[in-house]
C-alpha cells in the first residue's frame, strides 16, 4: 500500500516539516491497513520499529498472519506486549521514508531530485513570504 504511493516528494517534505505535520494524532492502524499490508520485508521491518529487532529476527520466518498479529498486539499492548503509542508507519513520517528500495535507475532520480529541489524551495519561499 505505501510502498506504492510516491514518497521523497521533497515539497511535500519540506512543507509537512515547516507545518510540523504530525500524523500519529491523525491515523490509527485500521482493518484496511493490515488487508493491505502484504510485503514479508515490511511485515518484518515494522514489526522490528514496534516489538524491537530481537522480536523481528525471532519471528523472521513466520507467516504475514502471524507478524500482523504481533504488530496488532503491540499498537494495541495485548498478549503481554507493551504499547506503542503514537506509532505511523515510515511512509507518514516527515521526511516521508521507505521500508525497501526503488528500483529507478540514478540518472531519473538525480534529474528529478533537482525538480524537486527547485519546488521545494519555491514551497517554502511561499510559505515564509505567508508567514510573515
Amino acid at each position: 500500500m505505501g510502498e506504492t504511493l510516491e514518497t521523497g516528494s521533497r515539497v511535500v517534505d519540506s512543507l509537512g516539516v515547516v507545518l510540523e505535520v504530525e500524523m500519529s494524532g491523525l491515523w490509527n492502524a485500521d482493518e484496511a491497513f493490515f488487508t493491505l499490508l502484504r510485503d514479508k520485508q515490511v511485515l518484518g521491518a515494522i514489526v522490528s520499529e514496534v516489538a524491537g529487532p530481537d522480536v523481528a529476527s525471532a519471528n523472521g520466518g513466520e507467516t504475514g498472519k502471524v507478524l500482523k498479529g504481533i504488530i496488532r498486539d503491540c499498537l494495541a499492548g495485548e498478549n503481554g506486549r507493551e504499547k506503542v503509542e503514537k506509532w505511523v508507519p515510515k511512509w507518514f513520517l516527515f521526511p516521508a521514508s521507505s521500508y525497501t528500495r526503488p528500483a529507478a535507475s540514478e540518472s531519473d532520480t538525480d534529474e528529478a531530485e533537482v525538480d524537486e529541489a527547485d519546488e521545494a524551495e519555491t514551497a517554502l519561499d511561499a510559505v515564509a513570504e505567508a508567514a510573515e
